[in-house]
């Protein structure tokens, strides 16, 4: 596929503009900073498209590895919430949990599906608006969900939006993204023998879920 063969020159690229940014601020033209700095920002960008790409690869030829292992969730929570609020100041985040609230899975593939959920909330909230991350056992699972009080997504969206590439009014799934990162959450969760789903509703905001086994 395509994807494989951009991994090794965007790496590449990556580095360069790495350095580019270290070395930004000697330079006095505040344009050529800016230029630098827009350019990062989309190098970036370039590499989680090209990460979905491969991810929805492996996806469809059966071969998204999953390794499982015990760990606490909530542990997790605390980690990728503290991450965004750094990175956004503009929104509070509110974490909730039991601790420890361990679960049988992929730390690091759980946090993909994590975190992308919280920048979708992050990024479709008004300013100054609540974000909501809580996880709580229920009967044999554990239910991770997150909560935004944006625009929210009409009913007749709330299962295709985690169909591959569907570009929908949701907005999700607009933007300048493929419409891969749902379904590549969705497909995780599935391989974990999980749950995932979205309660929305337009004008009110929305919560997507996912549950996992307990351990």
């Amino acid at each position: 596929m395509a994807s494989h063969e951009l991994k090794t020159p965007l790496t590449a690229i990556m580095g360069f503009t790495e350095l580019l940014e270290k070395r930004a601020r000697l330079i006095k033209d505040p344009k050529i900073r800016l230029y630098i700095a827009a350019m990062g920002t989309e190098v970036d960008r370039l590499y989680g498209l090209v990460h979905d790409m491969l991810d929805t690869s492996k996806i469809r030829a059966g071969k998204l590895e999953i390794f499982r292992s015990r760990f606490d969730i909530g542990n997790l929570i605390d980690e990728i919430t503290t991450d965004m609020r750094l990175l956004d100041t503009k929104r509070p985040i509110v974490a909730a949990h039991p601790s420890p609230l361990y679960v049988q899975g992929d730390r690091l593939r759980i946090n993909q599906v994590l975190t992308n959920f919280l920048t979708n909330a992050v990024k479709y909230s008004p300013k100054n608006s609540i974000v909501n991350v809580s996880a709580s056992k229920t009967g044999q699972h554990v239910t991770v969900s997150v909560q935004d009080f944006g625009i929210g997504i009409a009913k007749n969206q709330h299962q295709r939006i985690f169909d591959p590439f569907y570009q929908g009014k949701s907005p999700y799934q607009l933007g300048r993204g493929l419409g891969l990162g749902l379904y590549i959450c969705a497909q995780i969760i599935k391989l974990h023998k999980g749950k995932i789903w979205v309660e929305s509703q337009p004008g009110v905001g929305s919560t997507f879920f996912f549950s996992l086994p307990r351990s």
